[in-house]
């Protein structure tokens, strides 16, 4: 398998351009009030205009996963944390970073078996601001599986079957970020990603987290393919709403994975990890 070059970018622009949404609507909704000496905008409640009661798709013990449905267009993000000072922040997944109806917030960098609250925050297209009552979860302790050795450290991305921006990079999926992603430019089954390893190494598993978005670019199943052509596979993967385990055992110094079934569209990944044989 050749060893393909791959640039450095801004890993964080799409997180940042969604923060800069949110706090422009707000801003704009100040200017607008300011610019017609009319009353600052005050605060709604955004449960009238959630679909259904709002809820964690998934709690793992280091990440969640929020998704709600709006009945109104809104630029959404979600704060969090042991208390109600919160200090965490999250930005809707959904590309576009605009206001919209179907969203997707993941939480993470959480602690195992730890209390948490939070708040889903929006700003609507007509300078509304609207915040939902404080709601807690808790995450689950973390178990070990003894199927896998300890995560390989220093993993990089070498090539990807395309891009969408520089803000889904293909390091993305390598950075131990929850809150960041690589995606594809429209690959679907057709994506893949290359990984290189810190030297030859034994493998006992690699760990997916897929992206989606409201009716796409979920992966499905895939492939894991080594340098030396051996495959492993195909994976299903159950869902995207965090990192799904699987056995690979190999000796490899590179392998790359190759999307199989998928939702189409934008497929790519929110984490990659590879793990060491015991």
């Amino acid at each position: 398998m050749p060893v393909s070059p791959f640039s450095p970018s801004t890993t964080r622009l799409a997180a940042v351009l969604a923060s800069l949404m949110v706090a422009l609507a707000s801003v704009s909704a100040l200017s607008t009030a300011l610019a017609q000496d009319a009353p600052l905008p005050t605060v709604e409640p955004v449960e009238p205009f959630l679909s259904a009661p709002l809820a964690m798709a998934e709690v793992g013990p280091r990440s969640a996963v929020l998704e709600v449905t709006t009945t109104i267009d809104l630029a959404c993000a979600v704060v969090f944390g042991p208390d109600d000072g919160f200090g965490g922040l999250a930005l809707d997944q959904q590309m576009g970073a605009g206001a919209h109806q179907d969203h997707r917030v993941i939480l993470t960098d959480l602690e195992p078996d730890t209390e948490y609250l939070f708040r889903l925050q929006g700003s609507a297209p007509d300078g509304r601001l609207l915040a939902s009552e404080v709601q807690a979860f808790r995450t689950p302790p973390e178990q070990a599986d003894e199927r896998f050795g300890p995560r390989v450290e220093g993993l990089q991305a070498l090539a990807a079957s395309s891009t969408f921006a520089s803000g889904f990079a293909a390091e993305n999926a390598v950075d131990g970020d929850g809150g960041s992603e690589w995606s594809s430019r429209g690959d679907g089954d057709d994506a893949w990603l290359e990984i290189g390893l810190p030297g030859s190494t034994r493998l006992s598993g690699v760990g997916v987290w897929t992206r989606t978005m409201a009716t796409s670019a979920r992966i499905e199943r895939f492939v894991i393919r080594t340098d030396d052509g051996a495959t492993f596979g195909p994976f299903e993967l159950p869902d995207a709403n965090g990192l799904h385990r699987f056995e690979v055992d190999a000796t490899t110094s590179a392998f790359r994975l190759e999307v199989v079934d998928s939702t189409g569209g934008n497929t790519g990944l929110v984490e990659l990890e590879a793990y060491r044989a015991p």
